[in-house]
């Protein structure tokens, strides 16, 4: 009820929107890896922005579902 943006991402065979309370806006980033155990549930990587605030990067094919069916 929050969410006052949407974003659209491609997954591997449709393409979602993804609500979201904030956009930051398109940055170059520098990714790190998530330590194991925490990257779980379709987030990779986390990234440092100019402000000090993390970032969490999400793989938006681990996000959305297959609808291909099994293969």
């Amino acid at each position: 009820p929050e969410a006052t943006h949407a974003v659209v991402v491609r997954g591997a065979s449709s393409r979602y929107a993804l609500t979201v309370g904030r956009l930051v806006g398109q940055r170059e980033l520098v990714t790190r890896p998530l330590p194991p155990g925490i990257g779980e549930g379709g987030l990779t990587g986390a990234a440092v922005l100019s402000d000090g605030q993390i970032a969490l990067i999400a793989d938006c094919d681990a996000i959305t579902p297959n609808t291909e069916g099994p293969q």
